[in-house]
C-alpha cells in the first residue's frame, strides 16, 4: 500500500457509521461501539446515554482512541485525540435523528442524553479495493505484478 496520500477525516466517515471508540488512562482502555451523528474537518460528534456506567467516569477533556473497521468497502482507519461531553439541548435538537430515538426511552427529552465531540488530532486509513471482483483484482495483480502492496494507506488530515 502506498503511504503518500492524505485523506480528509469527512472522506474517510460518515453519519451512521459505528466506531469502536476507547477511553480512560493508558494502562485501563475500555472502548464501545457509538455511531457517528456527524462529522467536519477535525471533530466526530455522538449522541450518547452519559448515564452508561463508562461515561459516568468521563469528565473535563479526556484523551480518546477510535477505530474503524469496514470489510466491505475494505477501509480502516485509526485516529487519536481528545473529547469532551456536553448537554446542550440545542445542539442535541440539532444532531437528533430517527435512529438515536431508539436508545433513549424519553427520546431527545430524555435526561441523560449528551453529545460526546471527539477532537481528531491525527490519524491512519487503510484503503483497497472492495467488493469480491475488486479483491480479486488486488490478489491478480498482487501475484502477476509482484506487488506487495496493494491498495492505499496514509495519514488522516484534519483542518480545524
Amino acid at each position: 500500500m502506498t503511504n503518500d496520500t492524505s485523506r480528509q477525516l469527512a472522506d474517510l466517515l460518515a453519519p451512521g457509521d459505528t466506531l469502536m471508540v476507547g477511553t480512560g488512562q493508558a494502562d485501563a482502555i475500555t472502548s464501545r461501539p457509538l455511531t457517528v451523528a456527524r462529522i467536519d474537518a477535525s471533530h466526530i460528534q455522538i449522541l450518547m446515554d452519559r448515564s452508561a456506567q463508562w461515561a459516568q467516569q468521563l469528565t473535563g477533556t479526556f484523551p480518546t482512541l477510535v477505530t474503524m473497521s469496514d470489510n466491505r468497502a475494505n477501509r480502516w482507519v485509526a485516529l487519536s485525540g481528545h473529547a469532551s461531553i456536553t448537554t446542550d439541548r440545542a445542539l442535541i435538537d440539532d444532531l437528533w435523528n430517527p435512529f438515536a430515538g431508539s436508545f433513549f426511552e424519553d427520546g431527545k427529552e430524555s435526561p441523560n442524553v449528551a453529545v460526546m465531540t471527539i477532537e481528531v488530532d491525527g490519524g491512519e486509513y487503510w484503503d483497497s479495493p472492495s467488493g469480491r471482483l475488486g479483491s480479486l483484482f488486488t490478489l491478480l495483480k498482487a501475484r502477476l505484478t509482484d506487488a506487495r502492496h496493494v491498495g492505499e494507506h496514509g495519514d488522516v488530515s484534519v483542518d480545524g
